[in-house]
């Protein structure tokens, strides 16, 4: 391979090699973490922050390469973060010691590298909205199946209707100030 050839290859094995650290699993934190710790390796500067701004509070995680970094150079890409609610905003923001640190050549391997990491980071949160769902939808089935248990309970010893059990197990709820599948679970349980 020439010096040509390396010089133009050697920032695409560095993107993806980022690509590859940055799908390790891990939760949303943990992600952030790795995006400011990969983008000083990847771009070769000394400290780095991402921001987030998914609603009213940012969500900022930073690192630098030394503990402490004096600026003289700022490098900030926008992101635009897809997921299932919408998108969030955001920013990725490089840093130098060194006056006039960010080039032409720095410049487009810092934006490949925030488009990797926008995906990334959009991959991260679409996971845990899908295990939020997931649980929610556990949660919903549960549910169902203490309502429909409390509702053969009381249709048997009430002598009523689905429709009507139900309507008893409403007005507890709001009587009680309780949500329907704690009463639904108070009756099953006096059963049993």
């Amino acid at each position: 391979m020439t010096s040509v050839e390396s010089r133009h290859t050697a920032p695409i094995v560095t993107i993806t090699a980022a690509a590859h650290a940055l799908a390790e699993p891990g939760g949303v934190p943990a992600l952030l973490e790795r995006v400011v710790a990969l983008a000083v390796a990847t771009v070769g500067c000394d400290g780095a922050a991402i921001t987030l701004t998914p609603g009213e509070t940012p969500v900022i995680s930073v690192a630098t390469s030394d503990g402490a970094t004096t600026a003289r150079s700022l490098l900030e890409l926008p992101l635009s973060v897809a997921h299932a609610d919408g998108t969030t905003d955001g920013a990725l923001t490089f840093y130098a010691d060194a006056a006039d640190a960010f080039g032409h050549n720095e410049r487009l391997l810092a934006e490949a590298y925030a488009a990797v990491a926008t995906l990334a980071v959009s991959a991260a949160l679409a996971h845990l909205k899908a295990g939020v769902h997931e649980e929610q939808l556990r949660e919903a089935i549960e549910s169902r199946d203490v309502i429909g248990q409390a509702k053969g309970i009381l249709m048997a010893r009430e002598k009523c209707t689905a429709d009507e059990a139900f309507e008893i197990l409403r007005r507890a709820s709001q009587r009680e100030n309780v949500k329907l599948r704690d009463i639904a679970a108070r009756v099953a349980q006096h059963v049993t």
